[in-house]
């Protein structure tokens, strides 16, 4: 059986979160908690993803944006950009449709 605890990524690498997102969309969904600059912690959903695989600088997961066409998540072996999410109480959209009404400066994992 699949349940809510076992939907949880962890983040380790590109291509392990990426086949994780693609076998559990679009029901139950993998699902990460971000955390805001003011202290607050938001659940996401996502259902679709895509990856990109280079060497990165980075130790731990990493949130980037350009707060207009991607987010995505920098890994030390790659990126996962997220293309289709969702916020707990909102509808599922888009990343471009998220990022126009989201405030996503200071959100970490």
């Amino acid at each position: 059986k699949i349940f809510k605890e076992t939907c949880e990524i962890k983040w380790t690498s590109t291509e392990g979160v990426y086949n994780f997102i693609r076998g559990l969309s679009p029901y139950p969904a993998a699902w990460t908690t971000l955390h805001t600059q003011d202290g607050k912690e938001v659940v996401m959903k996502i259902f679709k993803s895509r990856k990109e695989t280079a060497l990165t600088d980075v130790k731990e997961p990493t949130l980037q944006t350009d707060n207009k066409t991607y987010l995505r998540v920098a890994l030390p072996d790659g990126y996962l950009y997220l293309t289709e999410v969702q916020i707990s109480g909102k509808k599922r959209m888009q990343i471009e449709d998220f990022l126009r009404g989201a405030r996503t400066e200071g959100w970490a994992l």
